[in-house]
């Protein structure tokens, strides 16, 4: 069985876990939005544990349930258009995430702007 090393999003860079959920192009526009919303300062991630580090922490404003809330659901949102797009070649835009009806849209708003 042939299984492609490269990422089956943006096919330009090795599929590796930070590159699908950190600097992908498809991830990067959801962090973009993220980073938006986010009433605290959201870095630019560039590995895993600078991601679990941030998660962990806890503000007044983005206390650390809301930031592992945040990237649990991007983790999730993110993959899931991985297989999607791997199976079936569709892509799911990224900001239909940030709409009303969505748990992150829904459940954040106390937190994010």
């Amino acid at each position: 069985m042939q299984i492609p090393t490269t990422c089956c999003v943006c096919s330009s860079q090795p599929e590796t876990r930070d590159h699908l959920m950190l600097t992908c192009p498809y991830a990067t526009l959801i962090w973009t939005e993220v980073r938006r919303r986010m009433r605290t300062t959201v870095p630019l991630f560039t590995d895993w544990s600078q991601l679990i580090q941030w998660s962990s922490t806890s503000t007044v404003t983005a206390p650390s349930v809301l930031r592992m809330l945040v990237v649990q659901a991007l983790v999730y949102g993110i993959w899931q258009q991985r297989n999607t797009h791997a199976c079936c070649t569709t892509i799911i835009w990224s900001l239909l995430w940030f709409s009303s009806k969505t748990s992150i849209g829904r459940s954040s708003t106390r937190y994010m702007h």
